[in-house]
């Protein structure tokens, strides 16, 4: 008869493999403070300038600069958020959000990477329509209530 497979007992004791119990627990002790803090946010574009109407491609980037696991509590999803002008009628994708708390979870020292496009229009008034020429900010930020981590570029718009 051979041995059982160890494996195959934590699986039967209700335990995940493929979850970081430790990590879970660690980021248990980090104060939300300390973890907002630890969280660093960059936004880039592909270019600096845009014809009206082009689509603007982003990169946007998390990172937990401390080597030991971080939770930062939303108080719903989405985790975080973009805007341009800080008008967030940017995106026109449909949302069906819970409303329940909501949990950004970072392992030491992980970076999240965010390639998203936004297609140069903006909302105003129930109307979509390219962005004005001139410059524009376009702001990320995780969708805490305080101390938000947050970056920030600009871009300018051309006829």
């Amino acid at each position: 008869m051979s041995a059982p497979d160890p494996r195959r007992r934590r699986a039967d004791a209700g335990l995940d493999e493929s979850r970081d119990y430790l990590g879970e627990a660690l980021a248990r002790f980090v104060p939300q403070a300390l973890a907002r803090r630890a969280l660093s946010v960059d936004v880039t574009t592909d270019r600096e300038r845009y014809r009206r109407g082009t689509p603007v491609e982003l990169r946007i980037e998390f990172e937990n600069r401390l080597p030991v696991p971080v939770n930062v509590r939303t108080p719903r999803p989405p985790l975080w958020e973009w805007q341009v002008d800080g008008n967030p009628a940017a995106s026109d994708e449909r949302r069906y959000l819970p409303d329940h708390p909501g949990q950004f979870e970072f392992a030491g020292g992980e970076r999240k990477v965010v390639d998203l496009t936004w297609d140069g229009q903006v909302q105003t008034d129930g109307t979509w329509s390219p962005a004005a020429p001139g410059r524009h900010e376009i702001t990320v930020f995780v969708a805490t209530e305080a101390e938000r981590p947050r970056a920030t570029t600009r871009i300018e718009v051309v006829e």
